[in-house]
């Protein structure tokens, strides 16, 4: 709250945004500098949208990060309009917990939040791959729960691109983080970047 976060830990970059309360901490991104891509036009959207550019020799990639907390309908609007914020010459990637069932909405407000998705062309990019058993958890789920004697599970958890994005693609596959103990799945994406170089380097 406050402002008032690490700017940089572990080898990694920082920003948040600002959380409404202690209960609901926000969006935050984290990056690790290097000479393939170069992170521009960091800002944030509210306590659960925060958005970036993100330079590498194939293109410009405008990430969007959101937080959708489930009984909240108004933070959809900050979403859609960080994506209508795009510029022309970015290439779009939304992630984040939205707390929907995109291929399935169950009510007015999954339907909102899919229809919004939908009108910009994005689609789930973990349907573009076959998603591997890992630790006996086999599914599409990204979070999951023990509950009186049984799993229960959900998908939750978005990275969202538009069809043409398809082809930049190597593969997105949904894993464990690894050293952390969390009910989550972290979706993780391999595109065919090529190197960036930076002024001044060879």
């Amino acid at each position: 709250m406050d402002g008032i976060y690490s700017r940089n830990t572990g080898g990694y970059s920082v920003i948040a945004t600002n959380a409404c309360s202690r209960l609901q901490g926000g969006v935050a991104l984290c990056w690790r500098e290097n000479d393939r891509f170069v992170v521009e036009e960091q800002r944030t959207l509210g306590a659960n949208v925060i958005t970036c550019q993100m330079v590498t020799g194939h293109g410009r990639y405008y990430l969007i990060g959101c937080y959708l907390p489930p009984s909240d309908t108004t933070v959809a609007d900050d979403m859609e309009k960080a994506i209508e914020a795009c510029p022309r010459t970015c290439t779009p990637l939304l992630l984040g917990d939205l707390n929907i069932n995109f291929e399935h909405p169950r009510d007015p407000r999954d339907e909102k939040v899919a229809e919004i998705l939908d009108a910009y062309d994005f689609l789930d990019t973990t349907r573009c791959f076959r998603q591997h058993c890992q630790y006996n958890a086999k599914g599409r789920w990204t979070w999951r729960q023990r509950w009186e004697g049984r799993w229960i599970s959900s998908q939750p958890d978005y990275l969202m691109g538009r069809r043409k994005i398809r082809r930049r693609l190597r593969k997105v596959g949904l894993r464990f983080p690894r050293h952390h103990d969390s009910d989550h799945r972290a979706i993780v994406l391999e595109c065919m970047w090529k190197r960036y170089y930076r002024k001044g380097m060879v």
